[in-house]
């Protein structure tokens, strides 16, 4: 996992040998009921990832024993996705695989991942009312405006 917000997760890995085809990648994950351990559905959602929906981060090393052997930076990169619209406070699982023409490759091992709590801001003004619009489905406030 690269990063956590209250609604996503930034996962990436790394990809391996692709046999000298295009590679794209499998995404499975579910929400887990942290009392209980289990997955709270029967089936994970599943996403498939390829260069028109991914994000590439590539790391430079600096490490001086491999500068002396090579003119350049090692580096390494990762393959990223977002996982978006998931439940504040929440834990996932989730796992990866590649893959291609000659086949699918093994699934990662599951990684368990948590999404972030919901920040406040105190910049918000408290509302004096609440009103839900049903043809809208959507709730409007009202509030006190300082003098």
């Amino acid at each position: 996992m690269i990063s956590s917000f209250s609604t996503a997760l930034f996962v990436g890995w790394r990809s391996g040998f692709d046999g000298g085809d295009e590679q794209n990648f499998q995404l499975e994950y579910r929400k887990v009921n942290s009392l209980k351990g289990i997955p709270d559905s029967a089936e994970p959602t599943a996403v498939y990832i390829d260069a028109r929906n991914a994000s590439y981060l590539t790391l430079y090393g600096d490490d001086d024993l491999t500068l002396k052997s090579s003119r350049a930076l090692p580096f390494v990169t990762y393959i990223i996705y977002n996982i978006s619209y998931l439940n504040p406070l929440s834990t996932y699982w989730f796992r990866v695989r590649a893959r291609n023409v000659l086949g699918s490759s093994d699934w990662t091992p599951v990684t368990t991942a948590m999404t972030s709590d919901v920040q406040e801001s105190a910049a918000l003004p408290r509302p004096l009312a609440l009103y839900y619009n049903v043809a809208l489905q959507k709730i409007d406030f009202e509030v006190k405006f300082s003098e």
